[in-house]
């Protein structure tokens, strides 16, 4: 629900850059685009592999599995995962869970910001792409994980994360 997802992000670009969105005050994005964003405007290339996008490209030009917003949740034995776009939010829960939540809603955004209409059984196919939506994030997420490994650091790299703190050093 947008009181748990919805977070202000404020971003101060670059004195004389123009690339900011017009008015970006009702885009939806999703925490996997700051890399991106902070990637770029560092002038370095976004990794392909990375997942988000830069916050500078138009809304209408960003692949459409960016213009979905996937949260999830799983708190006291409730567990809930949300798509959101610009105008729709689906969002679904488990069966019995405690807070006695319906196991499906879709809420349109524009018409109903307080998510007080549940309009999930007249928009059937809108349900089945956002399902399929979050399925394929969680199976992304599951797919993409990667056992940790040791890094090798230079002693300039091992002084500078020591005198950061985020390393003891003798």
């Amino acid at each position: 629900y947008e009181e748990q997802i919805r977070v202000p992000l404020l971003v101060k670009w670059q004195k004389g850059r123009r690339e900011a969105p017009g008015d970006a005050r009702t885009h939806v994005v999703g925490l996997l685009d700051v890399a991106p964003t902070l990637i770029a405007r560092a002038g370095a290339t976004v990794p392909e592999e990375m997942q988000g996008v830069d916050l500078a490209i138009p809304l209408g030009s960003r692949p459409e599995r960016n213009r979905m917003v996937f949260a999830e949740e799983d708190h006291e034995g409730n567990v809930l995962r949300a798509v959101r776009t610009e105008t729709w939010k689906y969002i679904e829960a488990n069966e019995g869970n405690p807070r006695g939540l319906p196991t499906g809603e879709l809420f349109d955004m524009v018409e109903d910001r307080d998510e007080l209409n549940n309009v999930l059984d007249s928009r059937s196919q809108l349900v089945a792409e956002m399902r399929a939506h979050a399925d394929a994030q969680e199976q992304m997420a599951k797919t993409n994980a990667t056992e940790g490994g040791e890094a090798k650091l230079s002693d300039a790299e091992r002084d500078a994360l020591c005198q950061l703190g985020y390393m003891e050093c003798d």
